[in-house]
This record gives structure tokens, C-alpha cells and sequence, in this order.
């Protein structure tokens, strides 16, 4: 690298030891207070906060130091008297208000979390008191230094390893990291810190990120600078679900586990204590094993295998692309659909969703190694296809999409040649699905009479069923809003555009002879997912949020397709179609991802449903047990925040 470059480097590098590094930070109006302050509200005149007979101060995720929080109380009406009690875990605190404000000094521990249960005893007004001044000290350790020196380590490492494909530019590659390594870094590590800083910026600097990593990743010329733009990417939108916390059913998977109940998955229910639904999915289950095995019960470290598993995708879907025959550029622009979309978010939100991420990565390792020049070997094949298999029931749909991709791009003889391993995949999966119903026949009873129930209703029927699924992969409007209104246009319109949008693109291909791979990729990508929503087709109804990651794959294909076409090898073009991916699915993306953690929308249903199934309830360890009653105590008092939370 040039001097230039590394003294940039370098100065970065220090710049971002010391902001992450600082020991104080402060929570005022500026910040986003209500997710450290239950039971106040702000007094817009002054910027202090008016408190409750019974408040609360929480943070949560501190970073492990130990330190001291302090703060200003004053009596809301000058010259009442009174009397605050403030508890922690370890202290009581009593202290009397009168004429002059008082200045509240408590330590905190080592612990992760801290709660401050403020009560005024002796008072009648319902918000007695005024909190002012809130700043938090921590200690210094060595654990922090190193943390501090991380993102400059970062910066050279990528500096280094992408400064034959950046056009000679490391030096601003390196840089962009170790900005985007010091706030992912801070967010991640120390989010009751990250509350000092105004929503807007937390609402922002993700997309904003996740835009510098697309451009690094369009601009570059290599794999290293797609794998750093995806996994950039990955992290950017979905950093804040790792203390998302566990919901709905993951508290059932964080637990430890035996080597009997491991082996059990492989020929029974994922689940073997029967609390779960009756899934035969031994993959994602010995993925939780592991993580449990290795962090404990620690949702920091499940969601991050999430967002792991996530990246992984997209960059396998970007392999595949280029075995294909696509540009990398349009390849790129493909894995970054996968990364960006909406649809797929809950796969990184939702700890049980890994389900579909695990699939599809397996998934497309099958589709490569078909489409590969070992793919005439069926044994090869078939030997990826079982892990997909394993992880869930959609990838029953294998036979059907490697006939789609292997008439997509594929010569007469490759596709002769590979004939046997065709029908060799199709008896796989015949078996599979025998296996299947012999485990669960009940279950395949209900399947099937859901199915055809479901076939003679107007309101989920074929129509609803794809209009669903195509609106929200053309047009994704939001988790909440999508399951409180779907969308202003009618499902058959949407369904109508996928299948126009298709065949035109099929007809173009055998117009547009040189173009004709990247024309029918559009079409049959769209047709990939209709077809993986297929398996699902048994239930009530098709949630295509919480099932979208799948159907997204099949998505971003048609987008690979269309950048193909479209920006071919211009630079500029492409890196104007990234930044109108992000722009348009990014922040959707991290909302819906978002929705899976306090105090978004899935995790509000979810806990209600676990703190009435008493069969869910029996089945926790104590760490889950704990866990789901913190929860259920801060989500009481958001409700009420003029009652006690601290009462069972």
C-alpha cells in the first residue's frame, strides 16, 4: 500500500480505538431513551424526564465491565417531599428530595444487564419525581483494548487482501471498514451504549453501510471483495437482532443436548421431547446443539450463527451465478437481492428460521455441483442433496429446480449427461417423503386435508396464494403492515405480472439469441419460487414472511437475470442498481428482522403465546425460564408503566 494509504488507515484505526474505547456515555433526549427509561416521559421544555411512582432504569447487553451509573432526581413540584427507594440486584438506596436536587451515584458489577427499580414511597402524585443528568462510567480493561484495536486490524487485513481487485483503491476499502467495524463493533457489543445515539442514526447508518459494502462489492474484481460485501452487508441491516433475544419457540432449542436426543433427529422429530411441532429436520438441531454446546445459552451468539448462515447464502447463490455463466457484476447484484430482501429477513431474525437458511445453502450446493462437470456423477449429487433434505422439507423440490436450471443453461448433451443423476434425485426424494410419512402419518393426514380444503377456498386459493408471495418479492411493504392490510392491489394482479414478466422474458430469450441465458433466468427464477412455496401448500394459510427466504433465492435469480441484461459490464449502471436494492429492500429488511425482537410486532404475539401454552412452559430450562419472565415483566410495564414490574 502507498504511505497515503496507511497513514489514512492509521488515523482511522486510532480514531476508532478511542470512540470505542470512551468510558462515559450519556442518555437525553437526543438518544433513544425509551428503551433505557420505563415509566417516564420527556418534558419537552427542559429535556428531563418526568418519573412514575414506579419506574424503571434498564440497560441491557453492557459489555461486561464493571462501572458506575449516575444521575440528578429533583421533586416534579418544587417543595414536595419526597422519598425515593432505588434498587438494584445488590444495593437499596433511600434518598430524600427536597428544595435542592440530588445526585444518585450506584456501581454495577460485571453483570450483563442492569436494573434500577426506582419507587417513590411517600408520594401521591402519580409522577413525583424529575430525572436529569443520566451518564453511565465504565472501567478500563485489557479485554477492551483489544476490542478497541479490532476494526484497524480489520481495515489492514482487507486492505490488504482486496488491493489487486479495488482498482487501487485498498486504502479506501480499509478505511470504510474500520468505520463500519467500530459502529458494528459498538452496536453489537455495547448496545445500551448505542442508545446515547439519536434513533435516526441507528435508523440510518445501517443502510448506509450496507450502500458502502454494495459499492465495494460492484467495484471489485474478485471473490474477496464479494464475500467482504455480502457479509458487510449481511451484518449491516441485521446487527441489531443479536440481542434480539430468543422468541416463540427458540427458548426450546437453547438448551443442552444429548448425544441420544442428537441421534434421535435423524429418525424422528427435530424436537425429541415432543414439544415442538413434528418436523424431521436433524440439521438445523444439531446446529443449535453446537451453539449451545459452544456460547451456552447465549441469543448473541444464535443470532449471529443466523446472520453467518445468511451471508453464506448469498455468497453461495453468488457461486452459483457464476457457474451459470453470468458477469460478475449481475452475479454480485443476484447474492445482494438475497442479502437485502425483506422476504428473508426473518431467517436472521427468528432462531428456529435457520430452517430455510440451511436448506437453501444446501440447496444450492446441490444445484452447483449438478450443474458442475461432476454433475453426471449421482452419488455426488445426491450426497448434498440428503443434507438439504435433512434441513427441511422444502428441498423436496430439488428434482424439479435442477430440471429448471439445467434447461436454462445447459447444452443438449451436458443435459443427456445427466439424465441418471435427473431420475437418480427423483427416487432420492420419493424416499425421502416415504420416510416422512412413516415417521409422522397423522400429520401427513392433516397435510393433506388442509391441502384440500384450502383448494376449494376463494380466499387462499392458487390466486392468493402466489399474489402473496409475488407481491411481496415485487414489492415488499413491511411485516406488520403486510399482516394487518397485504397490499392495496389485488393478489391476481401480482400473480398476472410474475407470469407476464415470465413469459415475456421466456419469448425475448429465443429472440435475443445472445442474451438468450440472462432472459431466461428472469423467467425461471420467478418460476423457482413458485415452485418452493409448493411444499407448504398444506397449511391454513402461507405466511410468505416467516417461509420467504427460500422464494427469495428464486427472486434474486430473476434479478441476476435482469442485471444481465441491463447493466451488462457498466460500472456505473450497476453500482446505481445496487444502491436502488438497498434503498428499497434495506430498510424494510431491518425492520422485519427487527420485528422478532422487544418490542417489535412477532416478539409481541410470540410472547403471549408462550406464556399461555403450559406444555411450552414444562419444557424450559431455568435460564429459559428466567429469560421469558424478564421479558414478560418489561413488556407488562410498557403496557402500564404506572404499575410495579417487578412483582411475577
Amino acid at each position: 500500500m502507498m504511505a497515503r494509504s496507511r497513514l489514512a488507515i492509521g488515523l482511522a484505526g486510532l480514531a476508532a480505538a478511542v470512540f470505542l474505547a470512551w468510558p462515559e456515555f450519556s442518555i437525553d433526549r437526543n438518544g433513544d431513551w425509551r428503551k433505557a427509561l420505563a415509566g417516564f416521559q420527556l418534558q419537552k421544555e427542559t429535556g428531563d424526564f418526568i418519573g412514575a411512582a414506579n419506574a424503571l432504569i434498564h440497560f441491557h447487553g453492557l459489555d461486561g465491565r464493571g462501572g458506575w451509573i449516575r444521575f440528578t432526581l429533583t421533586p416534579r413540584i418544587s417543595g414536595d417531599a419526597v422519598a425515593v427507594d432505588i434498587r438494584s440486584s445488590s444495593d437499596v438506596k433511600r434518598v430524600a428530595l427536597g428544595a435542592t436536587p440530588v445526585e444518585v451515584e450506584m456501581p454495577f458489577g460485571r453483570a450483563r444487564d442492569l436494573e434500577l427499580r426506582i419507587a417513590a414511597t411517600a408520594a401521591t402524585n402519580p409522577r413525583p419525581i424529575v430525572l436529569s443528568g443520566l451518564r453511565l462510567y465504565r472501567e478500563f480493561t485489557t479485554g477492551m483494548l483489544g476490542l478497541s484495536l479490532l476494526p484497524l486490524l480489520l481495515g489492514v487485513a482487507v486492505a490488504l487482501l482486496t488491493r489487486r481487485e479495488e482498482d487501487g483503491r485498498p486504502g479506501a476499502v480499509g478505511v470504510f471498514t474500520i468505520v463500519a467495524a467500530a459502529f458494528l463493533i459498538l452496536v453489537a457489543s455495547e448496545p445500551s451504549r448505542a442508545l446515547s445515539l439519536a434513533p435516526d442514526t441507528m435508523r440510518w447508518a445501517p443502510i448506509l453501510l450496507a450502500l458502502g459494502f454494495a459499492v465495494i462489492g460492484v467495484r471489485g474484481r474478485g471473490w474477496t471483495s464479494a464475500t467482504l460485501a455480502l457479509a458487510g452487508g449481511t451484518v449491516s441491516l441485521h446487527v441489531l437482532t443479536v440481542h434480539s433475544g430468543f422468541v416463540y419457540d427458540d427458548r426450546l432449542w437453547a438448551r443442552p443436548w444429548t448425544l441420544a436426543e442428537l441421534a434421535s433427529t435423524f429418525a424422528g422429530s427435530e424436537d425429541p421431547r415432543g414439544i415442538s411441532g413434528e418436523q424431521y429436520r436433524p440439521i438445523p438441531s444439531l446446529t443449535h446443539a453446537l451453539d449451545h454446546a459452544i456460547y451456552g445459552p447465549s441469543a448473541f451468539a444464535f443470532h449471529g450463527t443466523n446472520m453467518a448462515l445468511h451471508a453464506l447464502s448469498a455468497l453461495m447463490l453468488f457461486a452459483l451465478l457464476i457457474r451459470l455463466g453470468l458477469p460478475r457484476a449481475p452475479a454480485f447484484l443476484g447474492g445482494l437481492t438475497l442479502v437485502a430482501h425483506p422476504m428473508a429477513a426473518s431467517s436472521v431474525g427468528w432462531i428456529s428460521e435457520r430452517t430455510d437458511t440451511l436448506a437453501d445453502i444446501f440447496m444450492l450446493a446441490t444445484l452447483m455441483a449438478f450443474l458442475g462437470p461432476k454433475g453426471t456423477r449421482p452419488l455426488r449429487v445426491l450426497g448434498v442433496a440428503l443434507l438439504a433434505l435433512w434441513s427441511k422439507e422444502t428441498a423436496v423440490m430439488l428434482p424439479a429446480l435442477a430440471i429448471l436450471l439445467g434447461l436454462v443453461a445447459l447444452d443438449r448433451e451436458q443435459w443427456r449427461a445427466r439424465h441418471a443423476t435427473i431420475r437418480a434425485l427423483i427416487g432420492f426424494v420419493v424416499l425421502y417423503v416415504a420416510v416422512w410419512v412413516s415417521l409422522f402419518p397423522e400429520k401427513t393426514v392433516g397435510r393433506l386435508q388442509a391441502t384440500a380444503a384450502t383448494l376449494q377456498s376463494e380466499q387462499s386459493g392458487w390466486v392468493a396464494l402466489f399474489g402473496s408471495l409475488f407481491s411481496q418479492l415485487f414489492h415488499p411493504i413491511g411485516f406488520e403492515i403486510w399482516r394487518a392490510t397485504r397490499d392495496s392491489l389485488p393478489a391476481a394482479w401480482w400473480f398476472g405480472l410474475a407470469v407476464g414478466v415470465g413469459g415475456a422474458a421466456l419469448g425475448a430469450s429465443f429472440i435475443d439469441a445472445a442474451r438468450a441465458l440472462p432472459w431466461r433466468l428472469v423467467a425461471a427464477g420467478l418460476t423457482f419460487s413458485a415452485l418452493v412455496v409448493l411444499p407448504f401448500r398444506g397449511h391454513d394459510a402461507v405466511d410468505v414472511y416467516r417461509l420467504g427466504h427460500t422464494p427469495t433465492v428464486g427472486f434474486a435469480l430473476a434479478v441476476a437475470g435482469f442485471a444481465s441484461i441491463v447493466v451488462r459490464q457498466a460500472l456505473w449502471r450497476s453500482m446505481a442498481l445496487a444502491v436502488l436494492l438497498i434503498l428499497r429492500f434495506g430498510p424494510v429488511a431491518a425492520e422485519t428482522s427487527s420485528a422478532w425482537g422487544y418490542p417489535g410486532f412477532q416478539f409481541r404475539m410470540a410472547l403471549r403465546f408462550n406464556l399461555e401454552n403450559p406444555m411450552f412452559l414444562g419444557g424450559l430450562t431455568p435460564e429459559m425460564k428466567r429469560d421469558l419472565e424478564r421479558e414478560s415483566r418489561f413488556e407488562a410495564h410498557r403496557d402500564d408503566p404506572l404499575r410495579t414490574p417487578f412483582e411475577p
